[in-house]
């Protein structure tokens, strides 16, 4: 077989190195891929991101199925664009897609169909939006509505921060428009679960439960970025607080625990420096998925705020952070950065 996998982060890596270790798949065309794609097994980066081109690609090349990563060319309509010329493609279609791709449209569903979700407004009016933080509880959430790479929520202990950030997201637009229409929500505290699913229309197969860790700093303190570290299981996640039944179909899962720990550039998520060397011991390659790295006459440089995850894995909680944290040792370019936390949960 012959795969097209749309991405550019440590996600598509991550799948890449999977797909490629069947027998069934002779080639995987990333698009437009990163430095960890360019030096995988079976792995070729296209530098192609519009989809009509992509389209083009997959006819050309007889591609067999592509496999979408990131969100924005979900919302966009890649599958649409797919399906009508008879192109199998794996994502959902734009519409489903809008559950991710605006917090506006997901809230606004859940209301609709009964989905347990918190308290919220939406606006597009800053000054209506302001008016509407005197008088709202706190802590309360400030959400860009649109995609803002993970970045686009703001947990406001006081008025102060809320106003600080539904300035910065409508006025100064550090989102490049996905902050013009925002989401004021109720604050909940609990911990959080991430449980991706896979469905056909009919049935819905949820994954093995991950514990994510946002915030920038150890303890859960700082701006919120795109994601320092997983914890998989989630121990929180018990047989008592998953919802129905599968239906017939069961996916393998390998026994065990599994830590990603993130290496970020230092000043991430504010501004960082791209460009320095990232140096990985062979002993670990295959435990480093890449992200904001790029490959330039055999080099590997960085070329993001989170540069690549190191992956750690055990029979329980303790082993998989033991061997996270030990296989960092092996992975370095300047001013890297991670918490020391991941998988520690109270």
């Amino acid at each position: 077989m012959k795969l097209l996998l749309i991405g550019s982060g440590g996600r598509e890596h991550s799948l890449a190195w999977k797909l490629a270790k069947s027998e069934k798949v002779e080639k995987i065309f990333v698009a437009p891929g990163n430095g960890g794609t360019a030096i995988e097994n079976k792995c070729e980066n296209i530098n192609i991101t519009d989809i009509d081109e992509l389209v083009k690609f997959a006819q050309k090349e007889i591609i067999d199925i592509t496999i979408v990563g990131p969100e924005d060319p979900l919302t966009k309509g890649i599958v649409n664009e797919f399906k009508k010329e008879g192109l199998k493609i794996f994502g959902p279609a734009e519409n489903g897609a809008q559950l991710e791709g605006s917090k506006s449209f997901s809230k606004e569903f859940m209301k609709k169909y009964g989905v347990k979700t918190a308290e919220y407004e939406t606006f597009t009016n800053v000054d209506e939006a302001l008016k509407y933080l005197e008088t709202c509880p706190y802590p309360t959430v400030v959400k860009a509505d649109g995609l803002a790479a993970g970045k686009g929520v703001a947990i406001c202990a006081n008025k102060e921060e809320a106003i600080e950030a539904v300035k910065s997201y409508m006025i100064d637009d550090i989102f490049n428009g996905a902050g013009q229409k925002i989401v004021i929500e109720e604050f909940l505290e609990g911990v959080e679960a991430s449980i991706l699913s896979i469905t056909d229309g009919k049935t819905i197969i949820p994954f093995i439960s991950g514990k994510d860790h946002k915030q920038i700093f150890d303890g859960g303190k700082g701006p919120n970025t795109g994601g320092m570290g997983v914890l998989a299981p989630n121990p929180y996640v018990t047989e008592d607080a998953l919802r129905e039944e599968l239906d017939k179909i069961t996916i393998k899962w390998k026994d065990g625990v599994c830590i990603n720990v993130v290496l970020a550039s230092g000043g991430y998520p504010g501004e960082f420096v791209k460009g320095y060397e990232i140096s990985i011991d062979e002993k670990v390659k295959d435990k480093v998925f890449l992200a904001g790295a790029i490959a330039k006459d055999g080099i590997l440089k960085t070329n993001g705020g989170r540069v690549l995850s190191v992956i750690g894995t055990g029979k329980n909680v303790e082993e998989a952070r033991n061997e996270a944290y030990e296989n960092i040792k092996y992975v370095t370019f300047k001013d890297a950065y991670c918490r020391t936390d991941i998988g520690i949960h109270k």
